[in-house]
């Protein structure tokens, strides 16, 4: 739920990069939620209307989330358009999606996984446990041996690393 929640914080977020987990983390909630409307809606027609809301709620986020995920893997967020391509744009869509990500940084910032904090070996940090916002390497203050968020100014935990 972690996962799917953070997408919504950034819902409207189309730069940065975006792990294979969070995305995929993020459909099978989201596919979750549409089944469990759609049988709904075969109990009554009032789930149809919430269905529809829902849909049209996260229309958005879907799509930042995909771009995003494009990034990952170093390609242009508009390439999300192939899914208009009718019968094979969304399979080419999924199949972008589920390629490797670029394991080092690149132009649309650094890997999500694999963000250090400078200077500090072994420690990883992902993203700001208040606000969601992705972790920048500049949050790092080595005067003081913390790591604050550039976005919500708030302290963030580092995980320790291997021993």
């Amino acid at each position: 739920m972690h996962w799917y929640v953070s997408v919504l914080r950034k819902y409207a977020v189309f730069s940065g990069r975006a792990s294979r987990r969070e995305f995929w983390m993020f459909c099978l909630v989201h596919i979750a939620i549409g089944v469990g409307l759609v049988i709904g809606f075969l109990l009554g027609e009032a789930f149809a209307y919430l269905f529809l809301l829902y849909q049209a709620a996260l229309l958005l986020p879907t799509v930042s989330v995909f771009i995003r995920r494009f990034h990952d893997s170093n390609r242009s967020g508009w390439w999300i358009l192939v899914v208009f391509i009718p019968f094979i744009g969304g399979i080419v869509v999924l199949a972008l999606a589920a390629t490797a990500p670029d394991p080092n940084d690149n132009k649309y910032g650094p890997a999500p996984e694999m963000a250090t904090a400078a200077g500090v070996v072994g420690e990883t940090v992902l993203e700001c446990p208040h606000c969601g916002a992705p972790y920048n390497p500049g949050d790092y203050r080595p005067d003081t041996l913390h790591i604050y968020c550039s976005v919500c100014r708030g302290e963030i935990e580092r995980s320790p690393g291997p021993a």
